[in-house]
C-alpha cells in the first residue's frame, strides 16, 4: 500500500495511468486503493473529476485490450500455461471462465466489479474470441462504472481518501451487488428496447407487404 502511495505522490498522472492500465492487464494491483487515491490526487492538484475518470477509463481499456489480444492469439493453451506457471491464478481464471460461459457478453461488463474476475475476464474473452466491438462496448461500460464509483469517492474525500478503502472492505458485498444490479439493469433495458424495435420493424415490414 505505502509503495503505491509513494509512486503516485512522486510521478502523478503518469503512474496513475500506468497502474490502472496494469491492473486491467492481469496484474494483481488493488484498484480499490489505486482508483480512490487517483481521485484524491486529482482533487489536490485541482484537476477535473471528469478528466481523471476519462483518463483512467482509457488506461483500463488499453489494459483490457492487451489481455484480450494475448488470449485471442494464445487460445486455451495460454490459459493452461498461466495456470501451470502461476498456480495461484487458477481459481481466478476458472471463475472468470465459468462466469463468461454462463453470461457471455454481459460478463465482460459485470466482471469489472467482481474481484479476481475483473483481472482475468479480458483474457478469457480473447481466448473464446469474443467479437472485438462487443468486447469494447461492454468493457468500457463496466470500466467506466467501476472507475467512476471509486475515483469519485476519493475525489470527494480528498485528504481522507483512506476512508474509502476502509469502507469498501467493510461493505464490499453490498457495493458489488449494487454495482452489478445497476450494470445488469442497464443492459436488460437495452436488450428489451432492442427487441421491441426489432418487433416493430418486422410488423412495419409486414404491413407494407
Amino acid at each position: 500500500m505505502d509503495f503505491i502511495v509513494e509512486l503516485v505522490d512522486k510521478y502523478g498522472l503518469f503512474i496513475i495511468f500506468m497502474l490502472v492500465m496494469l491492473e486491467y492487464a492481469c496484474f494483481p494491483l488493488p484498484s480499490e486503493l489505486v482508483l480512490p487515491f487517483s481521485g484524491a490526487v486529482a482533487a489536490s492538484a485541482g484537476l477535473s473529476l471528469i478528466f481523471i475518470i476519462l483518463l483512467s477509463t482509457v488506461a483500463g481499456y488499453l489494459g483490457c485490450l492487451i489481455c484480450y489480444a494475448i488470449g485471442r492469439s494464445g487460445g486455451v493453451s495460454i490459459i493452461n500455461k498461466i495456470k501451470n506457471k502461476f498456480p495461484r491464478s487458477k481459481s481466478g481464471l476458472d471463475k472468470s471462465e465459468e462466469i463468461f460461459l454462463k453470461y457471455s457478453t454481459v460478463s465482460v461488463a459485470v466482471g469489472r466489479v467482481i474481484p479476481l474476475c475483473r483481472t482475468y475476464i479480458s483474457l478469457i474473452a480473447g481466448t473464446f474470441k469474443q467479437n472485438l466491438l462487443k468486447f469494447s462496448i461492454y468493457s468500457l461500460t463496466g470500466i467506466l462504472a467501476w472507475n467512476t464509483f471509486l475515483i469519485s469517492g476519493g475525489y470527494l474525500l480528498a485528504d481522507n481518501w483512506q476512508i474509502i478503502s476502509e469502507s469498501y472492505n467493510t461493505y464490499k458485498i453490498i457495493v458489488l451487488l449494487v454495482l452489478i444490479t445497476v450494470i445488469v439493469g442497464v443492459f436488460v433495458i437495452f436488450l428489451i428496447r432492442k427487441k421491441r424495435n426489432k418487433i416493430k420493424e418486422i410488423t412495419n415490414n409486414g404491413k407494407k407487404k
